[in-house]
């Protein structure tokens, strides 16, 4: 799997970028770890939410139903969160540098023997993490 990852960095230049800058590619254990504090704000403002009156055929083609978004704020405050932060801890996170931006990556070998690597990116860097 080594040898796939360096051919893949030597194509791409990361490498020598790296080399040519003078600083080597870091990679840091990263864990979900949100202040209860900032919780605690989180769950007191969806509470006091003050919701508006429903428009008239109170749909989609009018913004987000009245119900639909009652229910989202009421879920989002009983939200467990220490909860799922339990669940993300099982998977092992990592962060690293590539071109002055911070990135956020789950590294998980697979089961199989000799399983080509996969890997899945989005186009918001820092938005998971």
């Amino acid at each position: 799997m080594r040898t796939v990852i360096d051919r893949i960095e030597r194509k791409n230049g990361a490498m020598e970028q790296d080399a040519a800058h003078g600083t080597p590619a870091t990679i840091e254990p990263f864990r979900v770890d949100i202040p209860q504090d900032r919780l605690d704000d989180l769950a007191a403002r969806l509470r006091a939410t003050r919701f508006a009156p429903p428009l008239p055929d109170d749909g989609c083609g009018t913004g987000v139903p009245d119900a639909y978004l009652r229910s989202m704020v009421s879920a989002w405050a009983a939200f467990d969160w220490r909860a799922y932060e339990r669940r993300l801890a099982d998977v092992p996170q990592f962060t690293t540098e590539i071109d002055g931006q911070r990135i956020h990556f789950i590294h998980v070998r697979s089961r199989v023997p000799g399983a080509l690597p996969l890997l899945l990116t989005h186009g918001w860097p820092g938005s998971s993490s």
